[in-house]
């Protein structure tokens, strides 16, 4: 990468999508476990990291499509499913038969591990969000 290219890198201002406020407190516990997209545009490129990581991918539309590349080693970005339970028992270890949160979490095959499919659970204590 050349010094120019990483200047106007560091120059790039990401912003977040911000979750449900009752799941902000968990993505805070287990930060790596739930994903958070970042975008930032510049000179015509959007890039996109995960809250919190280094790695970033910008966008390649030399193709029929438009798809996502690791900016270090100018892989394609890949895509895992992750399945989170949402525990909404008012105990915090449980559930009542709630839909899990699925997503779809972008991963460079060479510069980072596939994520898990088991997602880190969800905790939403009811009891507390309804005296809020």
């Amino acid at each position: 990468m050349t010094d120019e290219k990483i200047k106007s890198l560091d120059s790039l201002e990401f912003s977040g999508k911000l979750f449900p406020k009752q799941w902000w407190a968990e993505f805070l516990a287990n930060p790596s476990d739930i994903f958070i997209p970042e975008h930032a545009e510049y000179d015509g490129k959007k890039y996109m990291k995960k809250f919190g990581s280094k790695i970033i991918y910008f966008t390649d539309r030399s193709r029929s499509i438009e798809v996502y590349r690791c900016i270090e080693c100018n892989s394609i970005v890949n895509g895992s499913t992750v399945i989170h339970p949402v525990w909404d028992d008012p105990s915090g270890i449980g559930g009542f038969g709630s839909i899990p949160y699925i997503e779809s979490v972008p991963y460079c095959p060479r510069c980072e591990k596939e994520p898990n499919i088991n997602g880190a659970p969800i905790r939403l204590n009811l009891s507390k969000s309804k005296a809020s």
